[in-house]
């Protein structure tokens, strides 16, 4: 127990410390928590309108990978901004259900969306009066990785070309004259009679609140958990413990083994205190999402704690621990999607990210936001990577560990 005690007893007198990053952590459960208030009016998709004018030779024109679609428009000049086609301006009225037009030059629009101010770029046809079924197309516009919040509107949008295309050939099958604005009516008159399609669940984005809050605690607890370990390991390493535990007849491997069971445990407690404000700001943690993002969690101090003592183990100079815990927590929560949703990063970005464990874990929580079922290969990989990362660093440390106490 030699190993337990020691590891406590230094954690005691850094308490002030580790209270401060718990401050923050408990603030940022808050700060998450009122999110959820805001959650129904945050539905709404905001993207700029524009219109283009459909014809055979544009069809034929057009990139065949739709993410290039925007593009060739805006580069050959095709976009407009208005329409005077009552049938295309109907379709936009109606879509405002589910859309918060905003008015953004088409050539700022993708600085727009990777800021995150929009979520994308509806193109819609500027002459829907003038073309049939097979000619009608649009487009949603975004260099979001997620996109599933946008599908409500597309079938928003299907829905009222269905119901447009059904009423002008049932109108031409029956040679029955008919003009525009009585079409948009008789559109509008159809589609309140039907159910009204929903946006996301409010339960889902709740879920993914909690998910970025599970994200950032993962800077707070590296935060804590490397600044921890390496204090106490270079306070073990100073001389004269360090001479005590080699002249001890206690097991040198059992007693590094507690040192990394003391850590686990002090992770495991923060772990706790994630979830219980978690519980406090957002019932949704008590769903089995929640449950879940917990296990994730206690899955990720696992290869965090190792790397810990790992470098607790190398580092010789103690000026150097505290600042090694701040770089390394900010350089993680950059690069893994702990401070900014990886949806808005670049692969590059994502992929230096991956020496960090919470790259994975990160991964795994934005999975369970999505479908789990369908994801459930992926998160196991990834929860896989990490059991292999503290594998590595726990057998390494046991080796430095040894090597070390030999030389006193």
């Amino acid at each position: 127990m030699r190993g337990y005690n020691l590891f406590f007893k230094i954690l005691k007198a850094n308490i002030f410390a580790i209270s401060a990053y718990l401050l923050i952590l408990v603030l940022s459960s808050f700060i998450f928590g009122l999110s959820n208030e805001q959650v129904k009016t945050r539905q709404m998709i905001v993207a700029p309108v524009y219109y283009v004018e459909i014809n055979d030779e544009l069809i034929n024109n057009l990139p065949e990978d739709n993410t290039k679609v925007f593009e060739y428009l805006l580069e050959k000049d095709l976009l407009l901004i208005k329409t005077d086609d009552v049938l295309t301006n109907g379709l936009v009225e109606y879509s405002k259900e589910y859309l918060n037009p905003k008015d953004i030059d088409p050539k700022y629009a993708d600085d727009a969306n990777y800021c995150g101010l929009i979520h994308g770029a509806l193109i819609l046809p500027s002459n829907l009066s003038k073309i049939d079924r097979n000619s009608t197309i649009y487009f949603f516009h975004t260099r979001l990785r997620d996109a599933s919040q946008v599908a409500p509107l597309h079938l928003a949008i299907s829905k009222y070309l269905n119901v447009y295309h059904n009423l002008t050939e049932l109108y031409n099958e029956n040679n029955i004259t008919y003009n525009e604005n009585e079409v948009v009516e008789k559109i509008n008159a159809t589609l309140v009679n039907n159910v009204n399609l929903d946006l996301s669940s409010p339960v889902d984005l709740k879920v993914k609140i909690m998910g970025y809050y599970f994200n950032f605690s993962t800077y707070i607890i590296s935060s804590i958990i490397i600044m921890i370990v390496c204090i106490i390991i270079f306070e073990i390493k100073r001389s004269e413990v360090f001479k005590r535990i080699s002249l001890s007849s206690y097991n040198k491997t059992k007693f590094i083994i507690e040192i990394l069971l003391a850590s686990l445990l002090t992770a495991f407690l923060l772990v706790g205190i994630v979830f219980l404000t978690s519980i406090i700001t957002n019932p949704t943690t008590l769903t089995i999402s929640g449950v879940y993002y917990l296990i994730n969690l206690l899955v990720f101090v696992l290869p965090l704690t190792s790397v810990s003592v790992f470098l607790g183990l190398v580092i010789d100079k103690q000026e150097l621990v505290s600042m090694l815990s701040t770089v390394l927590a900010l350089a993680q929560g950059f690069f893994t999607g702990s401070f900014i949703p990886a949806e808005l990063l670049s692969n590059g970005i994502l992929a230096l990210g991956k020496i960090f464990p919470a790259a994975y874990a990160v991964k795994i929580n934005d999975l369970i936001s999505e479908q789990l079922s369908s994801n459930l290969g992926p998160i196991l990989i990834n929860g896989g990577i990490m059991i292999l990362y503290a594998a590595i660093f726990v057998v390494l440390s046991l080796i430095i560990f040894k090597r070390r106490v030999k030389k006193e």
